[in-house]
């Protein structure tokens, strides 16, 4: 790549010449050049659906003016069946300072800590972020596989055993088995709960912004008494465009959903090709934490679990460590048994 520069000349006047770009000035480039395509196609996708409702428009008030005239729509005249009437307005009763203090609140109790410190709480919403294939899943597995035993991965130390649901939307059964084989202790399986979409009767993908499908989870959570629960990951269990607001609206709502519940929410997702966030920023509003596995230079498929973690947000402000860490630096496969163990013991 090259550069056009101006030179001076020795009579006042400027030539045009060329001269080859630094590394670190074609980076940035490149990066300016995906960020700025990545701008575009969010545009033309947001063009696209300004110009399908418009279109749409004309066609939906001649339907809704058609079911009025037979008697149906939004007549004034014509009054709503009992199960639509609309319920009255809760009346809200506010708190004062002063009361709000001497309520004898249960505490939130801590799940998992890092270090002596707090990472994820109860009735908290976090979130795992990374490149795709960094192994999201598989660090995710050995932290429902702490969680579950009331164990310690690596520097996290969950303080009690809990009754975990990770639900995975990603894998196909067979390499979910091979994993979980691989990353969950024999003892501790009692207490861990899987599902997929390969379990349903008749399998077909998972979208739990719609009605039916949340509706069926909110019931395994309650059969199950589910106290922490993984999310793997937002891309396939909560489909839609994520660069939407309205998608992001119904997302916040079924996790805040979940949260209310009770659970400690754990959900994956993925960084785009831009190093950001794949969606909007708006994804971070409802987060107690957000860790972040960042990929590690020089790693290549079949080094074994390899990455660095950071943290995006942490709403409690608890003392993490902040500053990217090596989780192991083993150069082996994932599944070899020094490195499961090691992965197990902490070891790294």
């Amino acid at each position: 790549m090259r550069f056009v520069t101006s030179v001076l000349q020795p009579d006042g006047t400027y030539k045009d010449g060329f001269r080859e770009a630094t590394p670190a000035e074609e980076e940035a480039y490149n990066l300016k050049q995906e960020i700025r395509w990545a701008q575009i196609e969010q545009a033309e996708k947001e063009e696209k659906y300004r110009r399908e409702q418009e279109k749409a428009r004309p066609m939906a008030i001649a339907f809704e003016t058609a079911l009025k005239n037979v008697g149906f729509g939004n007549s004034q005249s014509r009054p709503k069946p009992a199960a639509a009437q609309e319920l009255p307005a809760e009346t809200w009763v506010s708190s004062s300072a002063s009361e709000l203090v001497a309520e004898k609140i249960p505490p939130r109790l801590s799940v998992m800590e890092e270090k002596g410190a707090v990472l994820f709480y109860e009735k908290s919403i976090n979130q795992i972020l990374s490149w795709r294939g960094v192994g999201k899943t598989n660090f995710a597995l050995g932290l429902a596989d702490a969680i579950a035993s009331g164990g310690r991965i690596l520097d996290f130390q969950a303080t009690r055993a809990r009754r975990v649901l990770y639900v995975d939307g990603e894998l196909p059964k067979a390499q979910l088995q091979e994993r979980v084989r691989d990353l969950v202790a024999p003892e501790h399986r009692h207490n861990l709960r899987l599902f997929s979409p390969e379990m349903l009767k008749k399998p077909q993908g998972l979208n739990f912004l719609e009605d039916r499908d949340f509706s069926a989870l909110q019931r395994v959570i309650g059969e199950h008494r589910t106290e922490v629960i993984f999310l793997d990951s937002q891309s396939t269990v909560m489909q839609g465009e994520a660069i939407k607001y309205d998608f992001q609206e119904r997302h916040q709502t079924r996790m805040t959903a979940l949260r209310l519940m009770g659970l400690t929410v754990i959900e994956l997702h993925h960084v785009g090709k831009n190093g950001l966030q794949r969606g909007l920023s708006k994804n971070d509003d409802i987060l107690d934490v957000q860790m972040h596995l960042k990929k590690v230079d020089g790693w290549e498929p079949g080094d074994g679990l390899l990455f660095e973690v950071a943290y995006d947000k942490v709403r409690h402000a608890a003392a993490l460590d902040i500053q990217p860490m090596p989780l192991t630096r083993r150069r082996r496969p994932f599944n070899h048994p020094e490195c499961r163990e090691g992965f197990h013991a902490g070891i790294y």
